[in-house]
């Protein structure tokens, strides 16, 4: 009787040639978004030539500088993209999720004045097989962009097959975090103290859910479709494509308006807030808790296609539906020269409008832009 063979790590599920592959991807693609802080803070030295190698930034002549970071990762967007790749087959679906992902970092450093200058990330796939292998072609190319759009680099990065431990829906699952590394001169924080009534607020448009209140977005598809709901059409659209809409990067144009670490203002940039989880009344109650004032919104921005898809769909009141979604308005800037800030904006390819003022009371008025009840006056408490 021969002997048995002994265990490998590839019985036990990781092949070690695909992760190099995977890796290499991810790394030739992170290459590529070094030269988006050339001739800035954040310009990368490289040694080893590997994702996990040596490489370093020159931080040295900084003066009057804050340095700091932050983490995020894209919710459960991914899983939807999970979902309509399994169903088509088609992997590029997944392409416009480092956008999302990005944007939840790098978009939060500008609220308060910072710059993000480098990214790292980190994807945990559930093993890591041919099919791996094409979905990460898509994820890599979307890094770059994202990169871009952002103007970062994405410095280091970890891929790793997990197993069971990672959830989400078919054979190809992964979860996607990332950290931001941003740099703030201390003469410029913006802390939204000196705000006053009758200041412009300028939104930025956002076309997506960015990627925030999936979870109820899921729901509304599982209980008024059924499980298989990302195969669904509605209006000539999937829904999951249109739940898939990537998040509008702002960063690059905020830094623009503030001028960054080391640059000239071209605009006046009071206070910030960027629309994510808890909509605009919890993301203006943090914009204006230091003065105390609330807003009066009545220009607002009309919901992308994907929102009034699916508000329509679950039936989500309006109220709710501004708890919850961005509703079209993905940051709103307190600015005095909302002119330069709308034409910094369109310089970047992104609407901006005036969309309402700073007001005495701590309260937020909003002209509902909402399918269920148009042109309704809604309010909601800021203290």
């Amino acid at each position: 009787m021969s002997e048995q063979a002994g265990m490998t790590y590839k019985s036990a599920g990781v092949d070690n040639s695909v992760k190099e592959r995977v890796s290499r991807l991810f790394y030739d693609a992170s290459k590529k978004t070094w030269v988006n802080r050339k001739g800035r803070i954040g310009e990368i030295k490289s040694g080893v030539d590997s994702f996990s190698g040596y490489r370093s930034c020159d931080f040295s002549n900084l003066k009057d500088a804050e340095v700091g970071m932050g983490n995020d990762g894209i919710g459960t967007k991914q899983v939807i993209a999970q979902r309509l790749s399994t169903y088509t087959g088609d992997y590029s679906c997944h392409r416009g999720l480092p956008k999302d992902l990005l944007a939840m970092v790098v978009d939060d450093s500008g609220v308060r004045g910072a710059e993000s200058i480098l990214v790292t990330t980190t994807f945990n796939f559930n093993t890591l097989g041919e099919n791996h292998v094409k979905l990460a072609e898509h994820l890599a190319q979307g890094m770059i962009e994202a990169a871009n759009d952002a103007r970062v680099a994405i410095f280091s990065g970890e891929t790793a097959d997990l197993g069971d431990v990672v959830g989400g829906y078919g054979n190809e699952r992964y979860i996607a975090d990332a950290t931001a590394l941003w740099v703030a001169n201390t003469k410029r924080a913006i802390t939204g103290k000196n705000l006053k009534p009758g200041i412009p607020l300028v939104a930025l448009y956002e076309g997506g859910f960015r990627s925030n209140g999936l979870s109820l977005t899921r729901k509304i598809g599982e209980k008024k479709i059924g499980e298989d709901w990302h195969k669904k059409e509605i209006d000539g659209a999937n829904l999951a494509k249109l739940a898939l809409t990537p998040s509008t990067i702002y960063c690059a144009a905020l830094v623009d308006m503030f001028g960054g670490y080391d640059r000239e203002p071209r605009a006046d940039v009071k206070a910030v807030a960027h629309i994510t989880g808890g909509g605009m009344p919890e993301k203006l109650k943090r914009m204006l808790a230091p003065s105390g004032l609330g807003a009066n919104i009545f220009n607002a921005f009309e919901p992308g296609k994907a929102i009034q898809i699916f508000q329509k769909l679950g039936n989500v009141d309006d109220e709710e539906a501004y708890k919850t979604w961005n509703m079209g308005n993905g940051m709103i800037i307190a600015t005095e020269t909302p002119e330069r800030v709308i034409e910094i904006a369109n310089e970047h390819k992104i609407q901006a409008k005036i969309v309402g003022y700073t007001a005495d009371s701590p309260e937020l008025s909003i002209d509902s832009r909402g399918v269920k009840t148009f042109g309704k006056r809604l309010s909601f408490k800021l203290n």
